[in-house]
């Protein structure tokens, strides 16, 4: 596959997990960027044609509780975020 074929493949998996991992958290495009703090019309652009900035990747990550690597590689093994029992 060609770079720039990659480069697509790789954008199309992740702004596909990127909403399927705010679905999977019940939360409406709105409710999601109310919580990254930012307006609902440059949100949905994450879950359709923008990568998600760097700056907000980690609050979207516990937001949805999805682990950053889950997100970036779409490896199933890291789908969730385990937390610690305390």
């Amino acid at each position: 596959m060609s770079g720039a074929g990659a480069e697509t493949e790789f954008k199309q998996s992740f702004l596909r997990r990127v909403q399927s991992a705010r679905m999977a958290a019940a939360l409406t495009q709105r409710q999601m960027a109310e919580l990254l703090g930012i307006p609902q019309d440059k949100y949905k652009h994450y879950e359709s044609r923008t990568l998600l900035p760097h700056h907000l990747v980690g609050r979207f990550c516990t937001v949805c509780q999805v682990d950053p690597n889950w997100l970036m590689t779409g490896s199933p093994k890291a789908r969730t975020v385990t937390r610690d029992p305390q």
